[in-house]
């Protein structure tokens, strides 16, 4: 199973984010996104397991952090956008 990937546009925006989502059971990892989806060079991305995905992007708009992007992995491994 592939890990999609949230992105936002500062560290600071995916820890908010990571902390909110961990205290209610979703695991995240904070990394930097791959060179070829990372617009803003400052960006970070938020890995999660893809079956929580939906439930992810409601939690956060929900608390209304929605300034992000979501990526999920496609069969070759590579990232695709979801448009939201």
């Amino acid at each position: 199973m592939c890990n999609c990937l949230i992105l936002f546009k500062s560290l600071t925006h995916a820890q908010r984010a990571s902390k909110y989502l961990e205290k209610n059971g979703i695991s995240t990892i904070i990394s930097r996104p791959p060179m070829e989806i990372n617009e803003n060079s400052c960006g970070y991305a938020l890995k999660i397991q893809e079956h929580f995905l939906n439930k992810a992007i409601l939690m956060l708009k929900e608390v209304e952090i929605s300034n992000f992007k979501v990526y999920v992995c496609t069969t070759n491994g590579t990232y695709k956008e979801r448009i939201l």
